[in-house]
């Protein structure tokens, strides 16, 4: 590497603070870790960054390519978790890098004013290189970013799938299974799977299915209702169906959706009745 890329290195090395200060006064009042009315923990966090950002870049002029760029991706994926972690729009990020892409350009700029020897050409390499460098960065944070977002989003997704579909036990064997809103396929699997390792792990040896909160009753809904009941049976649990209101009712019989064979009920109330479970007043002074 050639002399003139080492004093560059230098020159912003020196310049690292000053950088980093420069671009912290350019923060307004956005709400998130990039707001100047952060706490100092959280500034400090973002000055150390900040400092290896700058670290890595310069240095990126000096050493061999591949130690370089591995450095540069090491450091945009480190970032890019941070960032998730306090839910900072990437959108935001991506303005921070504009900022400092021409503060970076700036100091290239005066580096170059400041020393006779520099050519054209020069400047134009180190511009070409500064662009690619940090095209690079934001290619890397973008892609981790997205990664995590999705893997986070995916658990949030499952949890929801899970709360929407809890086994409430009545007894040791017994449960109920209170089923609210719209069914398609893929919340119909999840259910599927849900009931079965609930059902499973309880001990239950028969089911209530509430469909009270099942606003539309289709040949799909129907199907995939009476494969969770298929499944638990073979798993030796009793499904008894309640809940079907009489205009979904209708519909079921319109499409030729057949209940006969199912133990059906109008009301969880009347379901509970009807075999046995008794609920009674308390006794009042």
């Amino acid at each position: 590497m050639n002399q003139k890329n080492r004093d560059l290195h230098q020159y912003i090395m020196d310049s690292s603070s000053e950088m980093t200060n420069e671009w912290l006064a350019s923060r307004g009042d956005c709400g998130s870790v990039y707001s100047k009315n952060i706490s100092s923990h959280i500034e400090n966090r973002l000055i150390e960054q900040n400092r290896l950002f700058i670290q890595n870049v310069a240095e990126s002029f000096i050493e061999n390519k591949e130690e370089a760029t591995h450095n540069i991706l090491e450091w945009a994926a480190a970032v890019a978790d941070d960032r998730v972690n306090t839910y900072t729009p990437i959108n935001e990020t991506l303005h921070q890098f504009k900022i400092f892409r021409l503060i970076f350009l700036e100091r290239i700029e005066r580096f170059t004013e400041e020393n006779d020897q520099i050519e054209i050409a020069d400047l134009l390499s180190w511009n070409r290189h500064l662009q690619e460098t940090f095209d690079q960065i934001i290619e890397k944070f973008s892609e981790q970013y997205f990664k995590l977002t999705s893997t986070r989003l995916s658990a949030q997704q499952q949890m929801i799938h899970d709360l929407s579909s809890p086994i409430i036990p009545v007894t040791e064997e017994v449960g109920i299974l209170p089923i609210i809103g719209d069914i398609d396929t893929e919340r119909a699997k999840k259910i599927l799977e849900s009931t079965l390792d609930q059902s499973a792990e309880k001990n239950l040896s028969q089911l209530f299915i509430d469909l009270s909160g099942v606003p539309i009753i289709d040949t799909m809904v129907a199907h995939q209702i009476f494969q969770i009941m298929s499944s638990l049976k073979l798993i030796g649990v009793q499904s008894i169906l309640s809940g079907i209101r009489p205009e979904v009712a209708q519909t079921a019989v319109q499409l030729g959706i057949d209940f006969k064979e199912v133990p059906t009920h109008s009301s969880l109330k009347q379901a509970l009745k009807d075999h046995n479970f008794l609920v009674k007043k308390a006794n009042t002074l």
